[in-house]
């Protein structure tokens, strides 16, 4: 950064340098933190597969997954609401560490800033899926349970043929 604004020291910088350290640390450390999450991400994809698996054995399973997923309370609304509000504090904090690095203290002077007008434009807005999109994520767990349906119901008419022909 010195040598690209030609200058020997960060006090001689045109930005304030706190502010430009602050911009690499929360993009660093949230990088970080994504590759993490990332990869509990995945952990818990397996296991919610796994639990789909065993679906076919239980209509419970696949019962209990569809209804979390009409309530919007299952892994994928989950995941989709943590990555919204990372997204929505990354930028927060962007905003308020640009305004940082804008405003140079002259002499030792503090620069005082209105958090509320510099962070007004960046607004959380969470994005949540149609049903259509629920159904389709859902498809399978709503065919294991018509299977389901379907052998109850074979089972059913099988039982009353033979109740009318016992002797």
């Amino acid at each position: 950064m010195l040598a690209r604004y030609q200058v020997s020291d960060v006090d001689d910088l045109p930005v304030n340098f706190r502010g430009v350290a602050l911009e690499f640390a929360e993009a660093n450390s949230s990088e970080t933190y994504n590759r993490h999450f990332e990869r509990i991400y995945t952990a818990y994809q397996r296991q919610e597969n796994t639990q789909r698996a065993f679906a076919g054995l239980s209509p419970t399973l696949a019962l209990q997954a569809a209804s979390r997923a009409l309530a919007r309370t299952d892994f994928p609304a989950h995941l989709a609401f943590l990555r919204g509000v990372e997204d929505y504090r990354y930028r927060l904090i962007q905003a308020l560490n640009l305004e940082v690095k804008q405003h140079k203290a002259v002499n030792g002077s503090k620069h005082l800033a209105d958090i509320a007008t510099l962070t007004r434009s960046v607004v959380y807005s969470p994005r949540q899926p149609s049903l259509g999109q629920i159904a389709a994520a859902q498809l399978v767990n709503v065919a294991i349970l018509l299977t389901w349906v379907l052998l109850a119901l074979g089972l059913v008419l099988t039982s009353a043929r033979h109740l009318g022909s016992a002797p």
